[in-house]
């Protein structure tokens, strides 16, 4: 089932010699989205991202036909739309940080867990190969060394140069003439971000690596480790088999715990639904992970060309993952259990997400063991995370968790208003349902923003301020709970 097979001998090697030089609207078209990256993109979720991320794959012109390229292509695109929607700066990151993924993964045709894995990593792994080809290319260009173009340009870098040379040395030796410079050269005072030129290199040598790794279809798969030993079946089912039972065990004995909800924590000593909930998403973690890397590993030791050995392998690792998906389920509901108790947080909203996460991959694991093809494992894991992250903008975490913490404080009184203030601009519309008092101790006085860093949740948010403007903040006692 593994796709990380041995690698044809004759199949291409990974890293190959470069014998053809970028072009030079490559390198200009590279630079150029650069420059404007380091001008427009901040730290706060906007368009720029988006318009970024298009150029740049407009420069590396990675669209092709193939299906498979376009199908990354679009769900990067799709997932650069989520800075322009959302405000919550963990959101944009996990959207931008995907996207880039996506376009790596368009650059290969390699499907294996190899593969997917470095694909993100060859564009800055190949960064030498890209300046050696950049050197190459630049000796290939003559510019004309007795041209009048570079006499002129000469003659105005050496003017220039002595002007303001003699200029600053005069304006320091008389404070007149000093003013009189001041007054014929205007302040001119600039913000100028230092991590701008920095963005700007990163952003056009990713270009032209991505470029460099599509235009080479480096082959991936031949660093994927080669196909295992078939063992004998008591080899690799005595173990599966055994920790089946395991699996087993644990959830009849823990029943209570799985899925005694309420009443469970409710009845037993020295246990908070705090505890249930970190309990269950643990457990999650390292039961989910150990199994992936324990089916990872013992598939590779089934000889798959013998019936009886792939029906059991089928059935003891199916096994498994069945088990290993009720205690996903029992996770989840324990998490759901401490929100009814405690209200929503980004965290637990991010808990759950991971959860229902790791129980799809289980579930895609069970799928390519029914079919014994893992081809589409790997894309399909990271298709899910890209997926999960869209699913969270179109609800909107930070609008999911004012809108709980609102109906909590109708029903109690009680609100948390420190972390309501830490929420981003797509929570302000529910906000602003609370008293005027109680919602401007939350909400920050909107700023504006450049074109270039549009975001619509913040111009949601300006459009609600300007309709019912701020006033002092009076948070009385009772309200301050927490």
């Amino acid at each position: 089932m593994t796709t990380d097979l041995l690698p044809d001998p004759a199949a291409q090697s990974p890293v190959r010699t470069v014998t053809e030089s970028p072009r030079r609207w490559a390198v200009g078209s590279a630079a150029a989205v650069g420059v404007v990256a380091g001008a427009i993109l901040t730290d706060r979720p906007s368009v720029a991202h988006l318009a970024v991320g298009v150029a740049a794959v407009l420069a590396a012109r990675l669209p092709d036909r193939s299906r498979w390229s376009v199908a990354w292509i679009g769900a990067a695109f799709t997932l650069l739309v989520v800075p322009f929607v959302r405000d919550s700066g963990w959101l944009a990151a996990s959207s931008v940080g995907l996207a880039v993924w996506c376009v790596a993964l368009s650059t290969t045709r390699s499907t294996t867990f190899t593969a997917t894995v470095l694909a993100p990593i060859v564009p800055v792994v190949v960064q030498g190969a890209v300046l050696r080809s950049l050197g190459t290319g630049a000796a290939q260009v003559t510019l004309p060394s007795r041209g009048s173009a570079v006499r002129t340009l000469r003659v105005v870098v050496s003017t220039a140069l002595l002007v303001t040379v003699f200029t600053l040395l005069f304006a320091g030796a008389d404070d007149r003439f000093a003013s009189l410079v001041d007054a014929v050269i205007p302040t001119v005072s600039v913000d100028v971000d230092p991590l701008g030129p920095v963005v700007a290199l990163c952003v056009a040598l990713w270009i032209l690596g991505v470029a460099h790794a599509k235009r080479h279809a480096m082959a991936l798969d031949a660093l994927a480790p080669g196909a295992g030993r078939r063992r004998p079946v008591w080899e690799w089912a005595v173990p599966v088999c055994a920790l089946v039972v395991v699996f087993a065990a644990f959830v009849v004995v823990q029943a209570a715990t799985l899925f005694g909800g309420h009443d469970h924590v409710m009845t037993t000593d020295d246990l908070t639904f705090a505890d249930h909930a970190r309990s269950g998403f643990w457990q999650l973690i390292t039961v989910t992970v150990g199994v992936l890397v324990v089916v990872a590993v013992q598939v590779r030791k089934v000889d798959a060309e013998v019936r009886r050995d792939r029906v059991l392998a089928r059935i003891a690792f199916g096994s498994l993952c069945v088990l290993t998906l009720v205690v996903v389920w029992s996770a989840v509901y324990r998490m759901s259990l401490y929100e009814q108790q405690f209200g929503l947080t980004r965290l637990r909203v991010g808990v759950m997400a991971v959860e229902v996460w790791l129980g799809v991959v289980v579930l895609a694991v069970i799928v390519a063991g029914a079919r014994w093809s893992a081809r589409l494992l790997p894309a399909v894991i990271v298709g899910t995370a890209a997926l999960g992250v869209l699913v969270m903008a179109v609800v909107n975490v930070d609008a999911l968790v004012a809108d709980r913490a609102v109906e909590r404080y109708e029903r109690t009184g009680l609100i948390d208003v420190d972390y309501l203030g830490t929420l981003s601009a797509d929570a302000v519309p529910a906000v602003s349902t609370l008293p005027p008092t109680l919602r401007d101790c939350i909400v920050d006085e909107p700023g504006s923003d450049p074109w270039w860093n549009a975001n619509l949740a913040r111009r949601e948010a300006a459009v609600i301020a300007a309709s019912d403007p701020l006033a002092e903040c009076a948070l009385p006692a009772r309200e301050a709970g927490r």
